[in-house]
C-alpha cells in the first residue's frame, strides 16, 4: 500500500509505502520513504483537511487511521489551483454542509474522483436563487442548479477543491457522535 501527497497540479509531492522491514525476520509492519527505503527519520504528520492519494494492490486493502474524532468545523485553506481533501470524519457529510467563506469565495468547485484520479462530478459555489439571489450554496455545474437530491460523501473520500485565490477557505461541518 503506498500514500502519497499531492502538489495543486495533481503531481506527487511525497509518497510512502506500507512494507514488512528489519526485524529478525523482516516481519515488521511500517511505512518507509520510497526515496530513501528507510524508516522516516522523524514522525510524518499530515495537516488536517489534507487530502492523501492512497494505492493498494487489491481491492481487499483496507487503511486505517488512529486518533481523536474531531467534532469542530475543519477550516481547510485552499491553495491557488486545486486542493486535495476529502471526508476526514468517520460519518457521511451532505455537500451543502460543506461551506466557504463568502468573502473570498470568489471561484470555487469539488469534484469527485474515481480511482484513477478522474474527475466524476463537479459542483460550485455560487450565489442562487433566494429573495435577492444570495444564497450561497452548491450547484451541480452540469445542470447549473443546485442537486435535485442531496450528495454525500463517504468517510475517507477525496475531492478536488479549487479556488480562483489563495485566500479561499472551505469549512467541513463537525459531527456529533
Amino acid at each position: 500500500m503506498f500514500i502519497s501527497t499531492l502538489d495543486s497540479v495533481g503531481a506527487v509531492i511525497k509518497t510512502y509505502g506500507w512494507i514488512t522491514y528489519g526485524g529478525k525476520n523482516g516481519d515488521e509492519w511500517c511505512w518507509i520513504d520510497t526515496d530513501t527505503m528507510e524508516k522516516p527519520e522523524k514522525p510524518v504528520y499530515f495537516d488536517p483537511g489534507e487530502g492523501l492519494w492512497v494505492e493498494g494492490d487489491s481491492e481487499d486493502n483496507i487503511f486505517v487511521t488512529k486518533g481523536k474524532v474531531s467534532t469542530s468545523d475543519l477550516l481547510v485553506k485552499l491553495r491557488s489551483g486545486a486542493t486535495m481533501t476529502g471526508n476526514f470524519t468517520p460519518v457521511q457529510i451532505e455537500l451543502q454542509d460543506i461551506t466557504c467563506h463568502e468573502a473570498d469565495s470568489d471561484l470555487v468547485f469539488i469534484s469527485t474522483l474515481d480511482s484513477v484520479g478522474a474527475v466524476i462530478k463537479t459542483y460550485g459555489w455560487i450565489t442562487y436563487g433566494g429573495k435577492n439571489g444570495d444564497e450561497w450554496c452548491w450547484i451541480d455545474t452540469d445542470t447549473m442548479e443546485k442537486p435535485e437530491k442531496p450528495v454525500y460523501f463517504d468517510p475517507g473520500e477525496g475531492l478536488w477543491v479549487e479556488g480562483d485565490s489563495e485566500d479561499n477557505v472551505i469549512t467541513f461541518p463537525g459531527v456529533e457522535l
